[in-house]
């Protein structure tokens, strides 16, 4: 059988929108080519698609039984034109991300979602570092994006953009001796053994006895067993509950303890890395959703 994947479309179309004026609106063609598509698929077919006695055109038998077969033919299609596009572009078959420690991955990994959904052939990494590591891999091209907690060195060969801010906190375990106290001063927190990520210990060592790991959650792991208190992003502190344990047994501090504010951005090289339209899509969408991740 003779048929073209326009035909497909146009009876796709059709099928799903009513009629053959509001198919040629969707497909921005004239209800003229539309019409044509399809009663040359219907030729070649040999039965009609559409019943068309009535003032909008309905499936006929034919037409119900070759419909999800004509929508899988296309969803192949577009499978196979999304493939094309990624060969033909070296650079947006793998996309690298690099973030910083304490950045919540939980807004990253929608829009990451969201990249797999719109172009399923391109592969890539995401890791999490501390933020001079985030920086080098950026600057020296081993990742294309890269998502910084604090405010980055002046670089000609990069660009930034403030996607929000971060608000850190103290906690500690419920049973711990700073939980007790009413009011939380750096003071107090000065003469208690801190769990502290290696990625903050510029910002956040107040303490001269303290234990490092090299991750926040780690941290945040053994505060809730008393064994010190930590810092952690504020919003980090509310999704604690997602661990049974850690909810039971860890608590934020009083206000007076909270850390200081400190800036998001994602950086892209744009010397080495020229921005095709996965990075664009990827920059965009984390865009949209910085409001509720980064505040």
């Amino acid at each position: 059988m003779d048929w073209t994947i326009e035909q497909l479309l146009a009876f796709a179309t059709a099928a799903e929108k009513g009629s053959f004026s509001a198919a040629a609106r969707c497909l921005g063609r004239a209800q003229s080519v539309v019409s044509t598509h399809i009663a040359a698929l219907e030729d070649t077919i040999g039965g009609e698609l559409f019943d068309r006695s009535s003032r909008f055109p309905t499936l006929t038998v034919v037409g119900r039984a070759l419909l999800p077969e004509a929508q899988a033919v296309l969803r192949q299609s577009h499978r196979f034109e999304l493939c094309a596009l990624a060969q033909a572009g070296d650079k947006a078959l793998h996309l690298n991300i690099s973030l910083s420690h304490g950045i919540s991955f939980r807004g990253i990994s929608e829009t990451i979602a969201a990249l797999t959904l719109r172009y399923p052939y391109v592969t890539g990494s995401c890791q999490m570092k501390p933020t001079d590591e985030v920086w080098s891999d950026v600057k020296e091209g081993r990742a294309q994006l890269g998502l910084l907690l604090g405010d980055p060195p002046p670089d000609n060969t990069c660009d930034i953009l403030c996607l929000g801010h971060i608000q850190y906190c103290a906690v500690a375990s419920k049973d711990f001796p700073l939980s007790k106290l009413e009011r939380v001063t750096m003071q107090d927190l000065s003469r208690h053994r801190q769990i502290l990520p290696e990625s903050d210990a510029r910002h956040y060592l107040f303490s001269s006895q303290y234990w490092l790991v090299n991750n926040v959650f780690w941290a945040m792991y053994l505060a809730a067993l008393g064994a010190g208190w930590t810092v952690i992003p504020f919003a980090l502190a509310q999704y604690a509950g997602q661990d049974k344990f850690v909810s039971n047994n860890l608590t934020i501090l009083n206000p007076e303890s909270r850390m200081p504010v400190f800036n998001i951005y994602l950086a892209w090289n744009s010397i080495k890395f020229n921005r095709h339209d996965i990075l664009d899509f990827f920059c965009e969408d984390l865009q949209k959703r910085s409001p509720r991740i980064f505040r």
